[in-house]
């Protein structure tokens, strides 16, 4: 079930891993893990096989990605998908904007994967990463989606796409 305005969104494994160690830990913001469970339960967030393997640690995040085992894509399942998936490769690796190194890493990881399923799917990328036209050495997300066409935003935005609000409670203190 698509957010409030029908908004959907890829998650990176960036935003996992950079909301448990660093922005969102979950001993001090429980409510953002639960909002992104309802999220991902109800189809607004996605979470795809190629970023569950990249999530290696903490212990705590990997239990969590565990958890929602089921309801994970198979990117690799959708025809749709794989044909632009090696669109989106062929432009990063033809496109003589990044070295071969730069291409290649990109290739193995997640990220290829986000910008197709965004694009066959009408779903935004979810990441940290930022639009750099001079990077050569590093392939970022925002690139690679505005050469697609795909809606790539930041933490904050999905939390504003889905409407997220999370307030203090002095109750809730001792």
């Amino acid at each position: 079930m698509p957010g409030p305005d029908g908004w959907c969104g890829v998650v990176d494994t960036n935003i996992l891993i950079g909301a448990y160690i660093k922005d969102y830990t979950p001993t001090v913001f429980p409510g953002v893990w639960r909002f992104l469970d309802h999220q991902v339960q109800a189809g607004r967030l996605v979470l795809i096989d190629a970023v569950r393997r990249e999530v290696l640690h903490p212990d705590g995040l990997v239990g969590w990605v565990q958890d929602h085992a089921n309801l994970i894509v198979r990117e690799t399942e959708d025809l749709d998908t794989v044909e632009r998936y090696e669109q989106v490769i062929g432009w990063v690796k033809d496109s003589g904007r990044y070295t071969r190194r730069a291409a290649d890493d990109f290739a193995r990881g997640a990220d290829g994967w986000l910008v197709s399923l965004g694009r066959v799917k009408g779903m935004a990328v979810v990441t940290n990463e930022a639009f750099n036209a001079e990077s050569r050495k590093h392939v970022p997300i925002p690139n690679v989606c505005r050469e697609f066409d795909v809606e790539c935003v930041t933490a904050t935005a999905m939390f504003e796409r889905l409407g997220a609000r999370f307030l203090w409670d002095r109750a809730d203190v001792n």
